[in-house]
């Protein structure tokens, strides 16, 4: 039997509550944390929906029959606060559930200075009473304003539901003294790395762009774009924009730039021009994308298949970048402003596009070149060669 302490409180309803005893959903095996009969009444015993004293243990078949609500009031939830409806499966499931209880007298508290509804206080005298308050509370939640405010912990090894009650419904993580404050550390360890938006500077791009303005007979302009977390999409983009902007402002002509940037850098060296091209302005007169990050989802087989070989960067620290960058509530990793593998890259100007074969970016640089950029293959990753080079 698993203790008390195993299981976390801060789903802001009873029913999310509930949902996250399942941890790590996004793992092929998920964590169980009810693995019998026993877990369950003590668990709802904690959740203060269980007289205590119940017998233990519980017919397993009312375990089996909890985890059935446990999933369809997950399903349920997620879907309709993404604007979507329910299987027709989970509404019977739920509407059926609720019948085996008295519905509890509604109940409010007072916290941070403003009004809240409070957890019932309603104990039921069986199990099954108590998963049908359960199912009673996932109900009211789904028929109410509040079901827009569920979110998913943004931490990337948490996933946790829970209910968003901050002033601007921009709240990111299920406890901040937990998920929050665990992020922040290891973004800030990150920070010893290069790219995803979090790291990285001026500073330390600065001989990587000596060595590509040299090569062009250029000058070269760093931009010392700001970071995320505190700087989310798109201050990064505005910043190179900006940056253009004042390029323009000096007497350059849009024909005698070049945008290019490595990783997150290769991904604002194409942006920047798309923005500009959307706007009906000219564009620079080339980019140099090298290594970009083109594929927001992460669905690129590369991600994956070259963990191994690249060094410095794997899914959970791409995870990691991505949740700091793209901090909008509900947003789509897919949408073709921020996954450039969607893009329309019609009327964009000469482009090249550099990426080395066994990079967890590989597939995204791979698919985004193939399609329009039309780069040609080098036999050496870098370096001049007699035809313009792409890196494999």
């Amino acid at each position: 039997m698993v203790t008390d302490d195993t299981w976390i409180w801060d789903g802001g309803r009873v029913c999310l509550d509930f949902t996250n005893t399942l941890r790590h959903r996004w793992r092929p095996t998920p964590g169980e944390t009810l693995r019998n009969p026993g877990d369950l009444t003590l668990w709802l015993q904690r959740a203060g929906l269980l007289t205590p004293g119940i017998p233990d243990p519980v017919d397993a078949a009312v375990l089996a029959s909890g985890r059935r609500l446990r999933e369809a009031v997950d399903r349920a939830v997620l879907a309709v606060s993404d604007d979507r409806l329910p299987s027709s499966s989970d509404v019977v499931l739920l509407n059926e559930s609720p019948a085996e209880a008295p519905r509890p007298a509604p109940q409010i508290a007072v916290k941070d200075g403003h009004l809240e509804p409070a957890s019932t206080t309603t104990m039921a005298p069986d199990p099954a009473t108590a998963l049908a308050l359960i199912a009673q509370d996932a109900v009211d939640l789904l028929l109410s304003t509040e079901i827009r405010r569920v979110r998913v912990c943004g931490a990337d090894t948490c996933a946790l539901r829970f209910l968003d009650r901050s002033p601007a419904h921009n709240r990111r993580w299920c406890s901040m003294s937990r998920c929050g404050n665990r992020t922040k550390v290891r973004l800030h360890q990150a920070r010893a790395r290069l790219g995803g938006s979090v790291t990285a500077s001026m500073h330390s791009d600065r001989k990587a762009a000596g060595h590509i303005a040299k090569a062009a007979g250029a000058r070269s302009l760093v931009v010392d774009f700001r970071l995320a977390p505190e700087h989310p999409y798109p201050a990064q983009l505005d910043d190179a924009e900006t940056a253009y902007r004042w390029l323009l402002s000096q007497g350059y002509e849009p024909r005698n730039i070049g945008s290019t940037g490595h990783s997150i850098g290769g991904t604002l060296a194409v942006m920047l021009p798309l923005r500009l091209l959307a706007q009906g302005e000219a564009t620079p007169g080339a980019i140099v994308s090298v290594s970009p990050w083109t594929d927001l989802t992460l669905q690129n087989a590369s991600v994956d298949e070259n963990e191994d070989n690249d060094k410095m960067l794997s899914r959970n620290t791409l995870e990691l970048f991505r949740g700091a960058w793209l901090q909008e509530p509900g947003v789509d990793f897919a949408d073709p402003k921020i996954s450039l593998v969607n893009a329309d890259l019609t009327g964009l100007p000469p482009t090249i596009v550099l990426y080395g074969e066994y990079e967890t970016l590989a597939s995204g640089s791979a698919s985004t070149s193939a399609r329009e950029l039309k780069p040609h293959r080098a036999e050496r990753p870098f370096g001049r060669t007699a035809a313009p080079p792409r890196c494999r």
